[in-house]
């Protein structure tokens, strides 16, 4: 267990996930530090792109703008092309295996076959919205 964050780490963490003041603190001494600052690196470029303020939580009222947070990677002129073809053929593979059918939950399948193949293939570490969104569900 990491040492207690400090109430601005917390604050900023709560702004950037819309998690409670408790469980931003959790998840700030318990999770991996490198998706710690990738979260925070996802809210900080959302907010810059929506027009919101940094310490501005991501809730109901401002999800519109956020909706939710994304692996910055995405945006990156190189690997943002190689993601959204990965996450294309494994769409095209998840409906061509299931009869053009969509199922609950194919989105956390597609999710891990995408990171599976981008850092197997490409050396690309990529987070899904399931890992950069906690306290959100995904169907």
């Amino acid at each position: 267990m990491s040492p207690t964050p400090t109430a601005p780490e917390i604050i900023e963490f709560r702004a950037a996930t819309g998690l409670g003041v408790n469980d931003a603190k959790e998840f700030l001494q318990t999770r991996d530090k490198g998706l710690i600052r990738k979260i925070l690196e996802a809210a900080s470029l959302a907010n810059q792109k929506a027009g919101n303020s940094r310490n501005e939580p991501n809730t109901t009222e401002n999800s519109s703008k956020l909706d939710h947070l994304i692996d910055p990677i995405e945006h990156d002129p190189v690997r943002g092309p190689i993601v959204e073809a990965v996450r294309k053929e494994e769409e095209a593979r998840i409906r061509a295996e299931n009869d053009d059918q969509w199922k609950l939950g194919y989105c956390h399948l597609i999710w891990r076959r995408m990171k599976e193949r981008l850092a197997n293939e490409h050396g690309i570490e990529w987070h899904s919205p399931a890992e950069l969104n906690p306290g959100s569900v995904f169907d």
